[in-house]
């Protein structure tokens, strides 16, 4: 199930901040892509605001108080993931964007046929780690929209299904066969028989173990092992 894209628009500028708004719609428009969009006049605004789950940020180099480089480096202290597009008449800054991590840039005064050309390349990365991708589990309280993009790793248990996801975890019915063509295509791959890891929150992989983070480690099983490493070299490499 897609859902919209969550983009996040850090512009002091209003005419250019409604530019890249109204490029949004017209892509939408064109291509059927969903988007939900929140805007800040400001990077101090942004910043101070800012939670993971953000899809893509466009931003702006050139603001008061803090610019947008610094204003990247804090949003990397929180979401390693999101996608960052410099939108700048100073492209000379936006060549230290690998400093933080962006994806791209874009030179002003913004052309619709740049923007929408780097938009569908931000979205079919997107589409690799897994944004946008959702799946409805069924709990005992009811069905909940679980979204890919924000699951560490999936758990059969007990003959449950345990997303672990950056807000708790939910425990649902159901089977791994049923959710895993799914997320196979999200940048999620089995680990052994009981687990399906998301490749984005990978911290780091040796031998038979794969650590998410906050002490999560998994086992790797020897059947399992090339699949496993083969997939994440493919998600390092951007393939």
């Amino acid at each position: 199930m897609k859902t919209a894209v969550r983009a996040v628009i850090a512009e002091d500028n209003p005419s250019d901040a409604a530019r890249l708004r109204g490029y949004l719609d017209r892509y939408s428009e064109e291509h059927g892509t969903l988007f939900s969009v929140r805007a800040y006049p400001d990077a101090v605004s942004f910043t101070e605001k800012y939670e993971p789950g953000s899809d893509i940020i466009f931003m702006d180099i050139e603001m008061p108080d803090m610019n947008g480089m610094e204003a990247s480096r804090r949003v990397r202290m929180y979401d390693r993931d999101v996608i960052i597009i410099f939108v700048t008449n100073m492209a000379q800054y936006a060549l230290k964007g690998y400093e933080v991590g962006a994806f791209d840039f874009i030179v002003k005064p913004v052309s619709y046929g740049d923007f929408s050309f780097k938009l569908t390349r931000a979205l079919e990365k997107l589409e690799r780690s897994g944004g946008g991708v959702s799946i409805m589990a069924r709990t005992r309280r009811g069905v909940f929209k679980v979204e890919a993009a924000e699951t560490k790793y999936v758990e059969i248990a007990d003959h449950s299904l345990i997303y672990h996801t950056v807000k708790g975890d939910v425990t649902a019915t159901g089977h791994l066969y049923e959710i895993e063509p799914i997320l196979l295509g999200a940048g999620f791959v089995r680990c052994n028989r009981c687990y399906l890891v998301n490749l984005r929150y990978v911290e780091y992989a040796e031998d038979n173990v794969v650590s998410l983070g906050n002490g999560v480690v998994l086992q790797i099983s020897r059947n399992r092992r090339k699949e496993f490493y083969d997939a994440l070299t493919s998600y390092m490499c951007g393939g």
